[in-house]
């Protein structure tokens, strides 16, 4: 596991890696920033965070959603994500000043996939 660690990110060590626990319970997806140094994680536990893989600590935490969050996406552009819960709401964040713009709360249950339209996004 250590190999392929120090593969995937090169430079970061795997002592920062152990540290790099800090969701409360499972963490159900991970997806990195399209152009920065930056992933996204969410969890069982309710929060998203973020992080630079060369730090030891998230870079931010944010309580979006009252429910395990089950998806996250970048815009291609890097400026917003999209988050999706078992709480079945939709949050877009934009993370240039750290604010959700809006919900969608058009679904009865649980989100569980997330995409942005190829062309129209």
């Amino acid at each position: 596991a250590r190999a392929a660690c120090e593969r995937l990110l090169p430079g970061v060590g795997f002592d920062s890696l152990d540290s790099m626990r800090s969701h409360r319970w499972d963490v159900k997806c991970a997806e990195w920033h399209p152009s920065k140094a930056l992933i996204a994680t969410g969890s069982k536990d309710q929060t998203l965070k973020l992080w630079d893989p060369k730090a030891p600590k998230e870079a931010a935490v944010l309580h979006l959603h009252k429910g395990p969050v089950t998806q996250a996406r970048w815009h291609a552009n890097g400026t917003h994500l999209l988050t999706s819960s078992r709480d079945a709401a939709i949050k877009l964040f934009d993370v240039r000043n750290m604010r959700e713009v809006c919900s969608f709360r058009a679904h009865k249950r649980e989100v569980s996939a997330l995409a942005w339209h190829p062309l129209h996004a």
